[in-house]
């Protein structure tokens, strides 16, 4: 969200605001600041569990060592399970979901698209640069935005020339995560 957002919606009679991509830890903030006491329940997304997320140890070629923890190549777990709702198995759960929408979306991607075709290309981009900033794969994101970017300022020759590389990386980002699931699934992520 550009940075002057918050402040219009909040003149204009909104009670808070909270910009995309959202932060489950952030969005927690703005409940319990409106949500009175006595209308809450806890449950199992509640602040607690927030804090005590864990993550699988390191194995094969899938994971690598990093400051605060192992993570998938690729992505950024913490901010994933942050994103996602602050559980390992939450954040597993929305892995797979990912997985199986970019399958989708790269069919989609094939080819580059044509002036007719930009439209449903830039909202295929879209959702696939949210999506990975959710899940923690930044550079994806990245590389999608600056294909929905083309896409909205009508840049088919940027598109043609970046679309391979960015649905190389999709492909190999959704191998390496079902991998990890796949292991997580058997039970070899203990």
């Amino acid at each position: 969200a550009m940075s002057n957002m918050r402040e219009m919606f909040l003149a204009n009679g909104f009670d808070d605001f909270l910009a995309k991509p959202m932060e489950i830890p952030k969005l927690n903030d703005i409940m319990e600041r409106w949500i009175p006491q006595g209308k809450r329940e806890k449950g199992e997304g509640s602040a607690q569990n927030l804090k005590s997320a864990a993550f699988p140890a390191e194995r094969e070629e899938n994971i690598e060592e990093a400051a605060g923890g192992p993570r998938i190549k690729g992505l950024d777990v913490a901010r994933g399970i942050a994103m996602t709702g602050g559980t390992e198995e939450g954040y597993m759960d929305v892995l797979e979901i990912f997985c199986q929408d970019a399958e989708e979306r790269l069919e989609k991607l094939s080819e580059a698209p044509d002036d007719i075709g930009l439209a449903s290309f830039t909202i295929q981009v879209h959702a696939l640069k949210s999506a990975s900033a959710s899940i923690g794969a930044s550079e994806t994101s990245r590389l999608a935005a600056e294909l929905e970017s083309a896409g909205k300022s009508g840049q088919l020759d940027f598109i043609r020339e970046n679309l391979a590389a960015f649905t190389e990386n999709l492909t190999e980002l959704t191998g390496r995560i079902k991998r990890v699931l796949d292991e997580y699934a058997n039970g070899s992520h203990e």
